[in-house]
């Protein structure tokens, strides 16, 4: 645990004005609005905030109402808040000013703070500094990250959840079991004369089989993601000349795919966003259709739909109301019935027409539904790094229960 975090629980010296140099940035969205906020951060921030906002709070943590006041401009009513290093978001001393959201005003504010000592912050360099000063660990800075670039409500909290410590808390519990069955191997090397009450080698190699077991749920590797940094993948599938590639003009309401009667006209996969109806974005793809490959292309098109289908969040599996294939869908898979046009669903799933339209609205909110279940499920969010990270953690668990 950091210097920080202990602090902040009561233990350690008592809070100091920390910080770097004094830097200011805004932090609410631009353009105009009835209010915008100034952060500033680092040493010496509660004099410049002085220097320009009156009357300037005397203890940290607690909002003044008061004015801003600059050479040439009336008064202004705006608000302070101030906190004390290490107990504030960097780590540092640090000021907000919650000013009128007038965009001559806020420039203005930012060029008269900078005249008087401060920078103008690097982008991400508040959090840059919430890390360097123990407040936040990395797996939270990257979810500060992908919950300020996050475009729909899954994506955000999941982020969140992820900001909270919900990753780290998981992965703390697997660092403690492996500490626990580490301490087991490192006392029957050191004290294998001793009667000591030690775990078998049997016993330790699959406990570390199924704490791998445990890094490989986390990491999605069974039972779907549970690290859900990436824009969800809905992949479209069925036998050839199913109407995938003309579901998937349809969905988008462009021809972003080539439609033909003949059976195999899609070979390599397709892909493009699609926004669901909650706002959600997810990159759908139309992969080439189920067949006995007539040709070594066509069977490297099939390897590739398989592929696709297999990193997919969701499988969107089309099946033609006139020429129905036997067998059921594949598990986990949406089951949809393609050209609804031609006549009635012969079995049960939902039933569309990309010609008419029937059905298109019903399918993009069962995809959402879908979507939206599995996020519930996992709820957690993970970078690409965090996803690298876990694997080599499961190989490396795996490879020392064979040793063992």
């Amino acid at each position: 645990m950091g210097a920080a975090a202990k602090e902040e629980r009561g233990a350690g010296p008592e809070p100091r004005a920390a910080g770097g140099e004094a830097i200011v940035a805004v932090a609410s969205a631009p353009g105009a609005s009835e209010r915008a906020v100034l952060r500033l951060s680092g040493a010496g921030v509660w004099g410049l905030g002085a220097s320009v906002f009156r009357p300037f709070p005397e203890r940290p943590g607690r909002v003044v109402s008061g004015s801003l006041e600059l050479p040439g401009w009336p008064p202004a009513p705006a608000w302070a808040l101030a906190f004390r290093g290490p107990r504030s978001y960097t780590g540092e001393d640090a000021v907000e000013l919650w000013l009128p959201g007038a965009p001559p005003l806020l420039r203005r504010t930012l060029l008269e703070l900078q005249a008087r000592g401060a920078r103008l912050a690097d982008r991400g360099e508040f959090t840059r500094r919430a890390f360097l000063n123990d407040r936040l660990d990395l797996t939270q800075v990257e979810a500060v990250l992908a919950l300020s670039t996050s475009e729909d409500e899954r994506a955000a909290r999941a982020a969140q959840r992820a900001l909270a410590g919900g990753l780290r808390a998981r992965v703390d519990a697997l660092q403690d079991e492996l500490l626990r069955l580490r301490a087991h191997i490192e006392a029957a090397i050191d004290y294998s004369e001793e009667e000591l009450e030690l775990l078998a080698p049997e016993r330790l190699a699959r406990a570390l089989l199924e704490l791998a077991a445990r890094v490989r749920a986390l990491a999605g590797g069974e039972g779907g993601r549970a690290l859900t940094a990436s824009v969800p993948r809905v992949v479209l599938r069925g036998p050839a000349n199913a109407g995938k590639s003309s579901l998937f003009n349809a969905l988008l309401a462009r021809d972003a795919a080539l439609v033909s009667p003949e059976a195999g006209t899609t070979r390599d996969a397709l892909a493009a966003e699609w926004r669901l109806p909650s706002g959600r974005a997810v990159l759908l793809l139309d992969t080439a259709g189920d067949k006995v490959p007539a040709s070594a292309t066509e069977a490297r098109a099939l390897s590739g739909a398989a592929e696709a289908a297999s990193a997919a969040d969701l499988v969107v599996y089309l099946r033609s109301v006139d020429a129905p294939a036997p067998g059921a869908p594949p598990a986990g898979a949406l089951p949809v019935w393609s050209k609804r046009d031609l006549g009635p669903a012969p079995g049960p799933g939902l039933a569309v027409s990309a010609r008419s339209g029937e059905g298109l609205r019903a399918l993009a909110a069962a995809v959402d539904a879908r979507l939206g279940e599995a996020a519930a499920a996992c709820g957690l969010w993970g970078s690409a790094r965090q996803e690298a990270a876990l694997g080599a953690a499961d190989a490396a668990l795996r490879r020392a229960a064979e040793v063992l």
